[in-house]
């Protein structure tokens, strides 16, 4: 009885588990879709600092690749996450920037105007 009652809750997380990730998938799609899923993200440029993204990073951010695709962007799972080789750059859902953060803009290549 136990056991039945044990994977009937471990099925049932794993029903909502899937359900939320089938909608999140969804959204995403549409986003891509229509263009606004890019609208999420900045870029954490290499040292740390944060800017919005150009035009191309857009097209390419609202681009649907495979599952195994190597060519797809790579996005942290937050600020502090490191690249393979130990880099801090990367896209990154404009939330989990570390509040009071600075998002420069993409003009200039996120320098400050002075420094063009």
């Amino acid at each position: 009885m136990v056991i039945g009652l044990s994977l009937l809750a471990v099925l049932a997380t794993f029903g909502v588990f899937v359900a939320w990730a089938r909608r999140n998938s969804a959204k995403t799609s549409r986003e891509m879709a229509d263009g606004t899923y890019a609208f999420r993200f900045v870029h954490v440029n290499e040292d740390g600092s944060a800017r919005e993204l150009t035009s191309d990073e857009k097209v390419y951010l609202n681009t649907n690749f495979e599952g195994g695709d190597g060519a797809r962007p790579y996005i942290k799972r937050n600020y502090r996450q490191l690249t393979p080789d130990n880099k801090i750059w990367g896209f990154l859902e404009r939330r989990k920037l570390p509040r009071g953060m600075i998002v420069r803009s993409a003009d200039h290549g996120g320098k400050k105007r002075d420094e063009a």
